[in-house]
């Protein structure tokens, strides 16, 4: 047999031919009694070589996956496989080998992405912890400031109770260490971390310092990260309220109305977003009672009560309700 011609055939055996040069061997096969003759030479030696295990790599994926799709030629590997026992044997042991070396790389693989996702997933839990422990420890230590008295009358969101004493200047029974520590926790959290929940604190800390400007610009830059958040808004209408009284008095009315006039917007926003968020209606309608709305301030309260019925926020709630009964109205 001519070398090039074994060679196309089993070219044309392994799948390797254009469509027009299959074409041509099958021509040959139907019109050349000898190079059919040849071809069952080639398809003889092929599957010798295969049972033999003389096959790797790329031929051998081609003989596997093209060579033995024929039935005829499947039925002559399982001729070959039962003449040839010991040839069976060493085949099963190369099979075998393959096998358990694509496993160990499939379970090396596995390892090795199990550890680059733990390195990543460690540096990722040191970097949150580590912006959590600071922003964390600051409000605590915010909240632990204003524990006995707390500096505003507006509610601040996830703060817990303290009575507020209505004096000027601020609350008197302030622990001054914990409120320095406050700052120097939230002042860090933000400039190694500057997202939401950072800004959000830091214009907490301003607001309690009755810093206004300051905690409106932070309560602004938490919004711009996290627009959809309610108790940002019900925080920034906290600090546009609390502007609004200190305006109340002499030539800021037009000023006073305009910060109040936010604040109800700001509450509004965060009432749109949670219906149900109790420091957006405790604040709302202190707000409206301040602008002179006793239905809305009185709606409000009632709204506020249904869902806080025996906190000391309530008591307070409960008391704001009966001044607003006891006033009296704007056409009296």
């Amino acid at each position: 047999m001519a070398h090039a011609e074994e060679h196309r055939i089993k070219e044309y055996l392994l799948g390797q031919l254009t469509e027009a040069e299959e074409e041509q061997v099958e021509l040959g096969l139907l019109t050349d009694p000898d190079f059919a003759d040849e071809y069952d030479i080639v398809v003889n030696e092929v599957t010798d070589d295969y049972v033999a295990g003389k096959l790797e790599g790329k031929g051998l994926k081609q003989v596997e996956g093209h060579f033995f799709t024929s039935t005829q030629r499947r039925d002559k590997l399982k001729f070959a496989l039962a003449v040839n026992a010991p040839a069976v044997k060493k085949l099963k042991a190369k099979i075998d080998a393959k096998r358990d070396k694509q496993r160990r790389l499939r379970r090396y693989l596995a390892i090795a992405a199990s550890l680059v996702l733990l390195a990543g997933g460690s540096l990722f839990v040191w970097r949150v912890l580590s912006n959590n422990s600071d922003l964390n420890k600051g409000l605590a230590a915010l909240q632990s400031a204003f524990r006995e008295e707390r500096p505003l009358e507006a509610r601040l969101s996830d703060f817990s109770y303290a009575p507020f004493s209505n004096q000027r200047g601020g609350p008197t029974k302030v622990d001054y260490v914990q409120r320095d520590r406050a700052a120097s926790f939230l002042l860090n959290a933000v400039k190694e971390h500057p997202n939401a929940a950072s800004h959000h604190a830091l214009a907490k800390y301003y607001l309690s310092q009755r810093n206004f400007d300051k905690a409106i610009e932070q309560f602004q830059a938490a919004l711009e990260l996290d627009p959809n958040n309610a108790k940002i808004h019900s925080d920034l209408g906290a600090a546009w309220f609390e502007k609004g009284k200190i305006d109340r008095d002499g030539p800021e009315l037009v000023r006073r109305t305009e910060e109040l006039g936010r604040s109800l917007e700001e509450f509004n926003k965060a009432l749109a977003l949670n219906p149900k968020l109790p420091e957006a209606l405790f604040n709302r309608a202190l707000c409206n009672g301040y602008l002179g709305h006793p239905k809305e301030a009185g709606d409000d309260w009632r709204r506020y009560l249904e869902l806080d019925t025996d906190s000391p926020w309530a008591a307070e709630g409960n008391q704001q309700r009966l001044y607003l009964k006891e006033s009296p109205k704007p056409n009296q």
